[in-house]
Formats: C-alpha cells, sequence, structure tokens
C-alpha cells in the first residue's frame, strides 16, 4: 500500500504542470470594489475626453486673438462671404433715409423728386464697387484687420461682457461692422464723397442664437477647465490601468469609450449646423452663414476626428496585443519564426526584461504617444499619423526585443508571465 501510495505521489509529482492548472495560475479576481472604481474611472475619462478636446478649441482659437484671426482669415477668399459683405454694404447705403436726404439736397429743387431713382442707381454702384473691393487683394487684409479688432468684443461677448464696439448683439446675434468698407466704397465714389455715413446700419450677422446667455456660460466653463483638464484624464486613466486586472482590456475599452465620444460629439455638430441655420431669418445669406459656421469649427472638427484616428489606432494596438487568436497570429507574423538558441547560449538580459514586462513596457508606449499627442497645441491627422506610427515600431519592438524569452518559456526553460 506504500509504495502504490508513493508511486501514485511521484507520477503526480512528475505530471506536466500545463496539464493540471492550479489555483495559482489562474487570474486573481479584484474585490468588487477595484473593479467598479475601475469602470468608474474608465466612463468618466470616456465622457470627458471630447469636452477636453472643445475646451482646447474654445481656449486656443475662439478666444485666442492671433488663432481665430488665422482660423476666420481664409473666409475673405469665399466668394458667399463676398457677395454678403457686398450686399450689406449696398443695402445699407440703399435703405438710408440721411443719405437720401442728403442725395436731396446736392440736387437743384426741380430734379429732387428724382433723389428715389437716383438712390437706386447709387445703391447697385455701391455694391458693385464693394463687390470689386472684396474681391481685390486689398480686402485680404482689410479682412484680417477687422477680425483683430472685432475679437475683442467676441471675448466680451462670450464671456458676458458686452459694452458696445465693432462686434455686438441684438437680440441674440452676434454682428460685425462693415464700416471700414463703406468707407472706402463711399470715397471712391464722387456723389457719396461729402456724405455722413455715420448713421447706416453697417452690421453684419456673424452669429445668431436665442440662448447666448448659455453659451456664454458654457464658454467661461470650457476656457477654465481646458489648462487642467487633458492632465487630469490623463491621470485618471493612469490610476484606472494600475488598479485594473485586465490593463490590456482597460485600454482597449478606454480607447474604443473615446473614440466612440469624439464620433457623437462630430455628429452632434453637423446636426447643430442643420439647427443653426434653420434659425437664421431669411435675409441671411444661408450660404455665407454655413461658411462662417464651417470655418469657426474647422479647426475643433480636425482635433475631433485626429483624436478619433488616434483612438481606433490605441484601440487596435491594444487588441493586437491580448490573447485572442488572430491577435496572436498576427503578433507571429511580425514577430516572425522563433529562434532556437545555440547550445550553451543564454537568453540575454534585455530580452528576459522585455518579455517579463511587455504588458507595462505596452502600455507605456501607448501613454507616451497619448501624451505627446495631449502636449502639441494644433495637433493635425498627420501629426496624429506620425505617432501612431512610433506606436505600433514600439511595439512591434516589444515582440522582437522579447522574442528569445518567449521562446525559452513557451518551451518549458522557464517561467511564462501571464500577458
Amino acid at each position: 500500500m506504500t509504495d502504490d501510495s508513493t508511486s501514485s505521489d511521484a507520477a503526480t509529482a512528475d505530471a506536466p504542470i500545463s496539464d493540471a492548472p492550479t489555483d495559482a495560475a489562474a487570474p486573481r479576481k479584484l474585490p468588487l470594489w477595484r473593479r467598479i472604481l475601475v469602470g468608474f474611472l474608465v466612463m468618466v475619462v470616456c465622457v470627458l475626453a471630447p469636452i477636453s478636446v472643445l475646451g482646447v478649441w474654445v481656449r486656443n482659437t475662439v478666444l485666442h486673438t492671433d488663432q481665430f484671426v488665422d482660423t476666420m482669415a481664409p473666409l475673405s477668399d469665399n466668394p458667399d462671404i463676398q457677395q454678403a459683405v457686398a450686399n450689406r454694404v449696398g443695402t445699407a447705403v440703399g435703405e438710408s433715409d440721411d443719405i437720401e436726404a442728403q442725395v436731396r439736397d446736392l440736387l437743384p429743387t426741380r430734379a429732387e423728386r428724382l433723389a428715389p431713382v437716383i438712390m437706386g442707381g447709387v445703391e447697385q454702384a455701391v455694391r458693385a464697387a464693394a463687390l470689386r473691393l472684396v474681391q481685390s487683394d486689398q480686402f485680404d487684409t482689410l479682412w484680417r484687420e477687422m477680425l483683430r479688432r472685432a475679437h475683442g468684443r467676441v471675448v466680451g461677448l462670450l464671456e458676458g461682457d458686452d459694452k458696445g464696439g465693432a462686434v455686438s448683439t441684438k437680440n441674440g446675434e452676434i454682428t460685425i461692422s462693415t464700416k471700414p468698407i463703406i468707407e472706402r466704397v463711399t470715397s471712391r465714389i464722387s456723389l457719396l464723397q461729402n456724405v455722413d455715413t455715420s448713421s447706416l446700419n453697417t452690421e453684419l450677422v456673424l452669429f445668431k442664437s436665442e440662448d447666448l446667455e448659455k453659451v456664454q456660460g458654457a464658454t467661461d466653463l470650457l476656457d477654465t477647465v481646458a489648462n487642467i483638464l487633458p492632465f487630469v484624464l490623463l491621470a485618471l486613466l493612469a490610476i484606472a490601468i494600475a488598479l485594473s486586472g485586465n490593463r490590456r482590456r482597460t485600454v482597449l475599452r478606454t480607447a474604443l469609450g473615446i473614440a466612440f465620444g469624439m464620433a457623437v460629439l462630430l455628429v452632434l455638430l453637423n446636426i447643430g449646423r442643420n439647427l443653426y441655420l434653420n434659425s437664421l431669418p431669411k435675409s441671411v445669406n444661408q450660404d455665407a452663414a454655413t461658411a462662417v459656421y464651417e470655418q469657426l469649427l474647422s479647426f475643433l472638427r480636425l482635433s475631433l476626428r485626429t483624436a478619433l484616428v488616434v483612438a481606433l489606432i490605441v484601440a487596435i494596438a491594444a487588441w493586437v496585443a491580448g490573447p485572442g487568436k488572430l491577435a496572436t497570429r498576427i503578433r507571429s507574423s511580425v514577430r516572425g519564426r522563433d529562434r532556437e538558441l545555440a547550445p550553451g547560449e543564454t537568453v540575454s538580459p534585455a530580452s528576459t526584461f522585455t518579455y517579463e514586462h511587455r504588458t507595462a513596457l505596452r502600455a507605456a508606449v501607448i501613454g507616451i504617444g497619448l501624451l505627446i499627442l495631449v502636449l502639441l497645441q494644433a495637433p493635425t491627422p498627420l501629426a496624429a499619423l506620425l505617432i501612431a506610427v512610433l506606436i505600433v515600431v514600439g511595439l512591434v519592438a516589444i515582440e522582437l526585443v522579447g522574442r528569445d524569452a518567449r521562446s525559452v518559456a513557451e518551451s518549458g526553460g522557464g517561467p511564462a508571465p501571464a500577458s
């Protein structure tokens, strides 16, 4: 009986470990509070990531004079904007009773009744002269000067400080004065050279919103959080990864959540464009209003699309690093066939370290790429693509350097840490 027991124990001891999984090899289940906390942190990061991009856009584009001017400057070459400005100038002159009275005073008594007819011709002449001006190279410089002078008032309005000036609000409208253009145009028409244009309605509607006060509050909030929110999100993500029992899966889910948030915000911007255009009065040039909306949001759209692409790339990288059959096959094809060590050859310390810490190294590569993207003031799709390429190169390097240690571990020559 004793010999049989001894033989049985010896056979059990010699049995391959892989054929009899033990409790030590099973993944340790995290406490409930840690799982809840990790899920909560991931949700917070996914919700606040689009808000962070929105805040950075408000701070860097809407509230920053140079960036605002650079963003809106291309509108000077937009035919719809040029036509809208010329129409506004012509209408301002044609609808002015003061100018008609001044023109009537310049006419002989017998010809005073011709003043309305003359004003019609003057309006057409002003409109044509204004269109020639806005289509010339001079308008590029003039438009930038108007934007720069107006931006201070735009910031004041968005922050709730409406004191009048180059830009003003009226019934939820944000308008910009076309007075500099009117002054240049009237100075070129002999009949209007001595006419007082100070009483003209020179305002061109840029935006119209009945919820301006809500926009002001949101602008102040976004400006406040823009400086710190990206770094807070990185800190929360780092905490979630550190507490997670499966860090790769946490990165994967976070990346997918961020991508989804960016996509939702892009859809909302498209819906908002339609709502914005439908709220404008019929007198507003719809094409010009669309051009203003699209141009102002161009950098925001670019940032959201860049973040969406980067998030998807990170998600793909996290998936490829996982234990799935297809992911494993992809890694094997990249890594190539495992090299057999020569007799007496040992695995290098670098290969051992890389293999044993491959999960942390993968997270570090992805994290550094995200940090670089956050620190860039104006990331572009090209920059995002370059960062993505660097992330992929880093992940491939981890696989190649740890290849020898993996081969030894999988052949039973050493422990195989869980990935």
